[in-house]
C-alpha cells in the first residue's frame, strides 16, 4: 500500500504519518475494551434519544480480546414488515441526524448488519470497533 501511495501521489511526505495513523486505528480495532468504552460513550450520549439502544456489555465477561454482550431479540431490516422497515427507516434518519448535529457522537458503520429492529420496538446499533 505504502508503494502504491508513494507512486501515486508522488509526495510521500506524509507515509509515515499516514502508516502510523492506519497502524494505530487498527489496533483499536482489536482492542474490545476499546469498544465497549465507545458503546457506553455512544449509549450516553443518546440516552435522551428513547427509541436508540445499545446492548449493555457484560465485563465480568470481556477484555481486549473478547466482548460480550446482552442478547437483543429484534430483526434485521430485511426481515420486517412494510410498516416496520418504515418506522427503522425514520428511526435511522432521526438517530443519524442527532449524531451530525447534536450530540457528535457517530456510529462508525450504521449499515443492515449493525443495525437491529428490537422487540420492544427500539432501534439497536451494534459493533462499535
Amino acid at each position: 500500500f505504502l508503494a502504491w501511495w508513494e507512486t501515486s501521489f508522488q509526495s510521500g511526505a506524509l507515509t509515515p504519518d499516514i502508516a502510523d495513523s492506519l497502524g494505530a486505528g487498527l489496533f483499536l480495532e482489536l482492542d474490545y475494551l476499546a469498544e465497549a468504552a465507545n458503546m457506553d460513550a455512544f449509549s450516553e450520549a443518546h440516552r435522551h434519544l428513547t427509541f436508540m439502544a445499545v446492548p449493555a456489555w457484560l465485563p465480568s465477561y470481556t477484555n481486549t480480546r473478547v466482548l460480550t454482550t446482552e442478547w437483543v431479540h429484534g430483526r434485521p431490516l430485511r426481515d420486517l414488515t412494510k410498516p416496520e422497515q418504515v418506522r427503522m427507516a425514520q428511526m435511522g434518519v432521526e438517530s443519524s441526524v442527532a449524531q451530525l448535529l447534536s450530540t457528535g457522537v457517530l456510529h462508525a458503520d450504521p449499515h443492515e448488519g449493525n443495525l437491529l429492529y428490537g422487540d420492544d420496538g427500539k432501534l439497536y446499533f451494534l459493533d462499535f470497533g
